[in-house]
């Protein structure tokens, strides 16, 4: 794969779904308080067409509360999709299956970077003027968390 720089441009921000509880029925959340147990999470996954060089990443990003090891009570949930259109997409993006890629690093970073920093500000936008508005989702390493790394 080639290490030569490319361009691309987002082509298209969609938002799949958007959802919250009402924090006056949770009770970690009397007083007004935030509970310590808040924890912030994401899920993503990537799809591809390479002959029409379209790059998307799906990402949810969620705030829940950690009530013990095993359960979760999901607070905040919100899924987007970040589509970009990538000249030379088959220089960057190499397919082995549907379950296996290599992607040149530093453009999965890119992407992963680029898609978080949508879907962070797609939440705020929905969030703003009701309680939830200062869950403002973690700035985070993109390196961490894209796939090619959590495949292998």
């Amino acid at each position: 794969m080639s290490e030569k720089d490319i361009r691309f441009q987002i082509a298209k921000i969609s938002e799949l779904g958007f959802c919250h509880k009402n924090h006056k029925l949770v009770p970690e959340f009397a007083e007004g308080k935030s509970p310590e147990s808040l924890s912030a999470g994401l899920n993503l996954n990537y799809s591809w067409n390479i002959e029409k060089n379209v790059f998307a990443i799906q990402i949810e990003l969620k705030f829940a509360i950690e009530k013990n090891t095993k359960e979760k009570l999901e607070l905040l949930t919100h899924t987007s999709v970040t589509e970009f259109l990538v000249n030379d997409l088959s220089t960057i993006l190499k397919i082995k299956n549907h379950n296996d890629f290599t992607m040149v690093e530093k453009w999965e970073i890119t992407f992963v970077s680029l898609a978080i920093s949508t879907a962070r500000g797609m939440m705020a936008s929905r969030t703003a003027g009701t309680f939830y508005e200062k869950f403002i989702f973690p700035v985070i390493d993109p390196s961490k968390v894209m796939l090619s790394k959590r495949l292998k």
